[in-house]
C-alpha cells in the first residue's frame, strides 16, 4: 500500500505553499538589519573567493 504522501507531486506542494503565503498577505519583507548581515556575508564570501582564486593562479604559475 503506497503512502499517501508518495502520491503528492512536489509541484503540488510548492503550489500549496505559494497559495498559503499569498493568503497570509504575501511574503514578508526582510528587515534592514538582516539585509545588512546578508550583504556583509556575501561581500566576505566574494572576497574569500577572489583571494582563493588569486592564490590558486599564483600556485599554477609557479
Amino acid at each position: 500500500m503506497a503512502n499517501k504522501v508518495d502520491d503528492i507531486r512536489l509541484d503540488d506542494l510548492i503550489d500549496a505553499e505559494n497559495r498559503a503565503i499569498i493568503a497570509a498577505g504575501g511574503p514578508k519583507p526582510i528587515p534592514e538589519a538582516e539585509m545588512v548581515k546578508i550583504r556583509r556575508e556575501i561581500t566576505r564570501i566574494k572576497a574569500e573567493q577572489k583571494c582563493g582564486n588569486q592564490s590558486s593562479l599564483a600556485q599554477a604559475k609557479n
